[in-house]
């Protein structure tokens, strides 16, 4: 239940001036009903090992990615939008740490977001009734700090997903997934990201 915005150290995409952060030292974290939003980097920055959940949290309009898991963990019930990335799942490993950084991406909207909805790395990701909607989707990045390229394209499982019909990446692969060009939101102009009634999204 808190809020940050608005951090900035003057350097940019390339600083440190994230909204919620935490590092390698920190284990088993769930952080719930946040927001971050208008800070030059990132709006969620989290190294955590073990269980690590944002749960019920929005970021919106951060100069990097809006929502950033290194090592695996869940991002649930929660909103990304407006941001140069969405999501961004790595593998930021020390070495000999052969965990299994699997992400997974569960009732969430990520929107409107300037080069990626979701840029993937790790070993797995999960993707389930999420709004994804962007100018690009499902991004496979071997370039995200140390995914391992030479494991070939990343897993994805992802079922019950709405896409954009403006995509250049990677599509809906579930048997009930489908496009839709206007998710129908309440009003993005006040970030107000609820589908509205008779949305595509709504069941």
């Amino acid at each position: 239940d808190s809020e940050s915005c608005y951090n900035d150290d003057g350097r940019g995409r390339k600083g440190d001036a994230d909204g919620f952060a935490c590092n390698d030292n920190t284990h088993n974290i769930t952080v719930r009903r946040c927001k971050s939003h208008h800070n030059s980097e990132d709006g969620f920055d989290f190294r955590a090992t073990g269980t690590m959940t944002i749960d019920s949290c929005i970021a919106i309009h951060n100069g990097a990615t809006g929502m950033k898991l290194w090592k695996g963990g869940q991002l649930i019930n929660s909103v990304t939008a407006f941001n140069t990335t969405g999501v961004g799942c790595g593998r930021l490993e020390r070495k000999g740490d052969k965990a299994d950084f699997t992400h997974t991406i569960i009732n969430c909207t990520i929107t409107k977001n300037k080069y990626s909805s979701i840029r993937a790395g790790g070993d797995k990701l999960i993707v389930r009734n999420t709004i994804i909607n962007g100018p690009t989707e499902l991004r496979d990045d071997p370039g995200f700090k140390q995914y391992d390229a030479s494991k070939g394209s990343l897993p994805v499982e992802e079922d019950y997903n709405m896409f954009s019909t403006d995509s250049r990446g990677r599509g809906p692969e579930g048997a009930h997934s489908f496009r839709e060009a206007d998710p129908g939101f309440m009003d993005l102009d006040r970030d107000d990201y609820r589908p509205k009634p008779g949305s595509p999204a709504v069941d």
